[in-house]
């Protein structure tokens, strides 16, 4: 072969070992990408437990609320099983009546105060309650007003409430009957004893339900009724 043929296929040798050079050094760094680290394990592994420890915590926080509010509704309400504290209240007709004292009746109290406006939107819930058991034989439904008897009178008639009421301002009977939250729903037996008590605002759904519940139960209507 002559010189110049010689030179041709050594140059064409030397651009051939550089492109396999660099096709191997594509395939290596490919490689490496695709074959994760030992650096690259352990940021999957702290990821891994920081986003399990994130879970835990969420349901942890969830169950401290749940727990917060129980023990909550627990110190402002009258646990069930209670025998409630007989106290006079006086009625917007001038007549004295005695919470707890039952006269073998369940009773159903809703604790108000014209000045709170969570006690007017619970309106709704109590007078659908008065409308389905107001003329049921063993159960008498009593509106509670934490007001002097003057406001009372003059809420009742501004709301056309369709249940009698009472006016409580003495505290030393909030006090007693743990009326710390109001609006405040609570079902006595014909005992006297506390069968069910809502505190707070009481809307159509499962708290209302209840509510409606433990009246059927005192007065052993059955729930087709």
């Amino acid at each position: 072969a002559s010189p110049v043929m010689l030179r041709v296929i050594a140059r064409k040798g030397m651009v051939d070992e550089g492109r396999a050079k660099l096709s191997l050094r594509r395939a290596s760094d490919g490689l490496a990408e695709a074959t994760p680290t030992v650096e690259t394990w352990v940021l999957r592994v702290v990821l891994g437990v920081a986003a399990l420890l994130a879970t835990v915590i969420t349901i942890q926080a969830k169950d401290v609320r749940r727990d917060l509010a129980t023990a909550r509704e627990r110190a402002y309400s009258m646990p069930e099983g209670l025998l409630v504290p007989l106290w006079e209240a006086e009625s917007l007709e001038f007549d004295t009546v005695t919470l707890g004292e039952t006269d073998e009746q369940g009773q159903v109290y809703f604790i108000y105060s014209a000045q709170c406006p969570y006690s007017e939107r619970t309106i709704p819930a109590w007078r659908a309650i008065a409308e389905e058991f107001g003329a049921v034989a063993g159960v008498r439904i009593l509106g509670v007003a934490l007001d002097s008897l003057h406001l009372a009178r003059t809420y009742h008639r501004a709301h056309d409430l369709n249940y009698e009421s009472v006016a409580l301002p003495d505290p030393r009977a909030k006090n007693a009957y743990r009326f710390h939250v109001i609006p405040q729903t609570l079902v006595l037996d014909r005992e006297g004893r506390v069968v069910r008590s809502r505190p707070g605002l009481l809307e159509p759904g499962p708290a209302l339900d209840s509510i409606a519940e433990a009246i059927r139960d005192v007065t052993s209507l059955d729930p087709g009724m």
